[in-house]
């Protein structure tokens, strides 16, 4: 498999996860405001402590 199709394969899997993202939060907004909200800024809290640790490693893992 050539790097070009690999590509393409991965932007496809990346734009259906943020589409499935989307949609699970408009359903969550719409029937659990609160429970949305609140998984929302843990997820959001876990991913700036990942990017920040990143950073701080100096990008090693």
């Amino acid at each position: 498999m050539d790097e070009s199709s690999l590509q393409k394969r991965l932007d496809t899997i990346l734009l259906l996860l943020v589409v499935n993202v989307l949609l699970l939060l408009g359903i969550g907004f719409q029937y659990a405001t609160e429970s949305t909200v609140g998984v929302l800024v843990l997820a959001l809290l876990i991913a700036y402590g990942h990017i920040k640790n990143t950073r701080e490693s100096g990008g090693e893992q």
